[in-house]
C-alpha cells in the first residue's frame, strides 16, 4: 500500500473530527444519509458525508451552499419561515446574489457583507404584512440546534473543476476548507498546502471566489504541522493553533496536527470565533495611495485570554486577573476582541469598557486599531474632564484613555461611590507593570470602587515596592495570573522574532613607537613651559 494524502493525513483530520472511524465511501449506506439523520446535533460533533453524496442532499457541482440542509436550518432557526418554507427559498436566492459580490466588489468586501448575514444583522420584508424580521442563518445560542457536516472531496465548478480536501458545513454553509499534503515527503510543508489558496495553478481565492465568500477560514496540514488563515492572508498571518497551557516544546506529528484541529474545529469553537473574533480592518498606506481591507481572525493565546477574561466577569470570582502576554504577541487585538465580547454579552447588560495605556504613542496605536476595524460605540478620552464626565454621567461606550487623565480625580476618603459605583464596568490595562502602584492608580481603583480591574503585561514586576502579580492577580489563580503566554511560546509559534546576541572582540592596535614619540615632545613642551 502506497501512502498519500488522502489515506494519511485527510482521513486522519476525518476520523479525530467525526469522532469514529468513517467507512469508505463505498461501504456508506446511502440511506442513513437523509435530512432527518444530519439535522440538529445534540453532541456538537461533525456528522460525515463524502463529497460525492452531497449531490443527495441537493448540491450540484457549481452550488456553494448545500440547499437542503440551509433551508432545513432557516425554518428551524427563523420560527416566521417555519410556517412557509418557500419564504426561505427568497433568503438562499439572496445569499447566492452576496456571493455574485466577490466579481465587483472583491473577495474580501463580499466576506465581509455575508459576515453580517451570519451575525444575523441583515432583514428581509418577510414576516406578516412585509414587516421586516431579522434572518438567522446560525443558532448561537443553542449551538446544537445547527447542522454540523464534514465533507472530503468536494467537487466544485468555479473558474475551473476543482476538488476540496476538506470542507466542513454548518447549516449548508461552507464555512472552512482545508487542504492537506502528503506527510512522507520532508520537501513538502504545510506552505504547500497554503500555497494552494494563495497563488499557483490552483489560487482557490481568485479562481473560486464565490465559494470562499462564507468563508470563515482555511487551513493547511501535512501531517506534522498545522496553520490556519483568513482569505487573503500571506503565509507570515498564518498560525499555528495550540493552548497556553502547553508549556513543553510542541513536537512536529500527526499527534499535533490532530490536537491542533480538534481544537480550532471544534463546532463550538468555530461558532465562537465566529461571532466574536473577526475584524476586518482597514490599511492606510499613505498619501496618494488607497487603503484596502484585511481579515483578522484570533492566535490561540488572543482567543483564550480574551474568554478568561469574559468568564471571569461573568463568574464574578473575583474582580481582577493578570495577562501575561510577552511583547509583540498581539495585546492591542486582545484588547479589541475582549471589548467587543464584553459588550455584545447580554448577561453583562451593556458594561462600560475602559481601556487605559500609559503612554501617548500607545494612546494612539491602540486608537487606531479599534478605528480600523470599525469598532462600535468607542469614545477616545480627550482630556482629564472628559474622563470624569463619562464615568459621572454613567456612560456605557469603550472609553480609551491614558492613565494621567486620573490625575484630576481627587480621593474623597468620605465618599466611597467613586465616579461611577457600576459593578459592570472592566477595565484594561495595558504595560500593567508601570505607572499601577503610584497615585495614578490609586484615583483609577477609588474612582471605580467597584469595577473589574484586568492587566495585560509582558513584563510583570515581583518586588517590594512594585508587584504586579500583587496589583491585578487574584489570588485563587495558579501563579496569580488568568493566562500566560510565554517567550518561549511566542518565539516557537513565530508570534515574535527572537533577539540575538553575537559577542564581538574589539580589536585594538597600538602604535607604541608613536605614543612613545608623542609623550616625549609633550613631556618636553611641558618641561619648557614649567608645568612640572
Amino acid at each position: 500500500m502506497s501512502f498519500n494524502e488522502m489515506n494519511t493525513i485527510e482521513n486522519a483530520l476525518r476520523d479525530r473530527l467525526v469522532g469514529e472511524p468513517v467507512a469508505a465511501q463505498t461501504e456508506m449506506l446511502v440511506a442513513e444519509e437523509t435530512t432527518e439523520y444530519i439535522s440538529g446535533n445534540k453532541d456538537l460533533k461533525w456528522k460525515y458525508v463524502h463529497g460525492e453524496n452531497l449531490v443527495l442532499h441537493g448540491k450540484q457541482p457549481q452550488d456553494v451552499f448545500v440547499d437542503t440542509w440551509l433551508k432545513d436550518a432557516l425554518c428551524r432557526i427563523n420560527k416566521p419561515l417555519a410556517a412557509n418554507p418557500d419564504l426561505a427559498d427568497e433568503v438562499i436566492h439572496r445569499l447566492r446574489g452576496v456571493l455574485l459580490e466577490a466579481g465587483y466588489s472583491g473577495l474580501i468586501r463580499a466576506n465581509e457583507i455575508f459576515q453580517d448575514w451570519l451575525l444575523g444583522r441583515i432583514s428581509m420584508p418577510l414576516g406578516k404584512d412585509g414587516e421586516h424580521i431579522t434572518i438567522h442563518l446560525l443558532d448561537y445560542d443553542s449551538p446544537q440546534n445547527n447542522t454540523f457536516v464534514l465533507s472530503q472531496q468536494v467537487q466544485f465548478t468555479g473558474t475551473r473543476d476543482c476538488y476540496f480536501d476538506l470542507v466542513l458545513y454548518v447549516n449548508g454553509i461552507p464555512l472552512v476548507v482545508g487542504e492537506v499534503k502528503t506527510p512522507v515527503r520532508d520537501a513538502i510543508s504545510w506552505q504547500d498546502g497554503a500555497a494552494d489558496f494563495l497563488g499557483g495553478q490552483k489560487h482557490y481565492w481568485e479562481n473560486q471566489k464565490a465559494f470562499f465568500v462564507p468563508n470563515l477560514f482555511c487551513f493547511a496540514s501535512e501531517g506534522k504541522t498545522f496553520y490556519y488563515g483568513a482569505i487573503g492572508a500571506r503565509y507570515k498571518n498564518w498560525a499555528p493553533w495550540h493552548s497556553t497551557e502547553d508549556r513543553d516544546e510542541i513536537t512536529q506529528d500527526m499527534r499535533t496536527v490532530l490536537k491542533s484541529a480538534e481544537r480550532l474545529l471544534h463546532p463550538k469553537t468555530l461558532l465562537e470565533i465566529l461571532q466574536s473574533f473577526v475584524v476586518f480592518s482597514t490599511v492606510k498606506q499613505g498619501e496618494g495611495k488607497p487603503s484596502y481591507k484585511i481579515k483578522i481572525l484570533p492566535r490561540y493565546p488572543q482567543y483564550e485570554a480574551t474568554k478568561a477574561i469574559v468568564n471571569r466577569v461573568k463568574s464574578q470570582d473575583a474582580r481582577q486577573g493578570l495577562i501575561w502576554h510577552f511583547q509583540g504577541s498581539g495585546k492591542s487585538l486582545l484588547m479589541l476582541f475582549a471589548a467587543q465580547m464584553l459588550k455584545a454579552d447580554p448577561e453583562l447588560k451593556n458594561p462600560t469598557v475602559v481601556v487605559v495605556v500609559d503612554r501617548v504613542d500607545l494612546d494612539s496605536q491602540i486608537n487606531s486599531v479599534f478605528n480600523n476595524a470599525a469598532v462600535k460605540n468607542v469614545l477616545p478620552v480627550k482630556s482629564c474632564k472628559a474622563l470624569a464626565q463619562e464615568l459621572k454621567q454613567d456612560s456605557r461606550q469603550i472609553l480609551i484613555t491614558t492613565v494621567f487623565k486620573f490625575d484630576e480625580v481627587d480621593i474623597d476618603e468620605n465618599n466611597s461611590e467613586g465616579l461611577n459605583s457600576r459593578n459592570n464596568i472592566i477595565v484594561l490595562v495595558d504595560e500593567a507593570h508601570r505607572t499601577q502602584e503610584g497615585s495614578l492608580g490609586d484615583k483609577m481603583r477609588w474612582a471605580l470602587p467597584n469595577a473589574f480591574f484586568f492587566g495585560l503585561t509582558g513584563t510583570p514586576i515581583s518586588g517590594l515596592e512594585r508587584n504586579t502579580f500583587k496589583l491585578f492577580g487574584a489570588s485563587g489563580d495558579p501563579g496569580r495570573y488568568l493566562n500566560r503566554y510565554s517567550y518561549k511560546q511566542s518565539i516557537r509559534d513565530e508570534a515574535t522574532l527572537p533577539v540575538k546576541f553575537e559577542p564581538r572582540l574589539v580589536e585594538l592596535r597600538i602604535n607604541r613607537e608613536t605614543i612613545d614619540k608623542e609623550f616625549e615632545e609633550l613631556a618636553e613642551q611641558n618641561k619648557l613651559s614649567g608645568a612640572f
